[in-house]
């Protein structure tokens, strides 16, 4: 079974910026959920005086929680996108394993 360093080193790269790209969006997407979180508590300032109840009311608002739920599914997809990058580096570093020890095997013969 002939293996292509290249084509293993290409799909590891793009895999990595694959997930970069991904964990690059969940980052900026949970940025901005808390920024809107702040931004609509500070909203009900003149109304609520309690910080405990501006929390709760930006935290039911309906805007939170699309961006939350927006937020959750990117880093899902982030978190697959690091779980199949971490699968080819495991798969090449067997493929490493399994070479080395041929050429041990090799030697003692």
């Amino acid at each position: 079974m002939a293996i292509d360093p290249e084509a293993l080193a290409h799909a590891l790269e793009a895999l990595g910026i694959a997930w970069a790209t991904a964990d690059g969006a969940a980052r900026l997407k949970e940025r901005t959920a808390r920024i809107l979180h702040a931004e609509i508590a500070n909203a009900y300032r003149d109304t609520v005086r309690s910080a405990e109840g501006r929390h709760d009311l930006a935290t039911a608002h309906p805007r939170y929680r699309e961006t939350i739920l927006a937020a959750e599914e990117l880093r899902t997809a982030a978190n697959v996108a690091r779980a199949r990058y971490e699968a080819l580096q495991a798969k090449i570093e067997l493929i490493r394993t399994r070479a080395a020890t041929e050429r041990a095997a090799m030697t003692l013969r």
